[in-house]
């Protein structure tokens, strides 16, 4: 039943390593989603939370040197929901409200 989220990982972070975070962060978000709730709460579920948030303060940040704030803000607060101890968005949300 973690098979599907698992592979999801293994294919994110194969397109991190081409660069396509957007791509990556979306398909992880879709497949995170669908997994039931048991497979959500596992060390799986909070790995790819992780590994969500992760991506979001990254695509944040770009869109932070590219001066598109509102973007920046929106993927601090997402990479928070997924990861609310995440000190990255936390600075760049305060960076984005400045």
């Amino acid at each position: 039943m973690a098979k599907p989220l698992e592979e999801a990982l293994s294919e994110a972070d194969q397109l991190v390593a081409q660069g396509n975070l957007e791509q990556a962060c979306r398909m992880l978000e879709s497949a995170y989603r669908v997994s039931p709730a048991s497979i959500q709460q596992t060390d799986l579920g909070t790995k790819t939370r992780l590994k969500m948030a992760e991506l979001h303060v990254r695509l944040g940040g770009i869109a932070g040197k590219e001066n598109h704030w509102p973007e920046a803000r929106k993927r601090a607060l997402s990479a928070l929901a997924y990861n609310s101890q995440s000190q990255a968005a936390a600075e760049l949300l305060k960076k984005s409200d400045e």
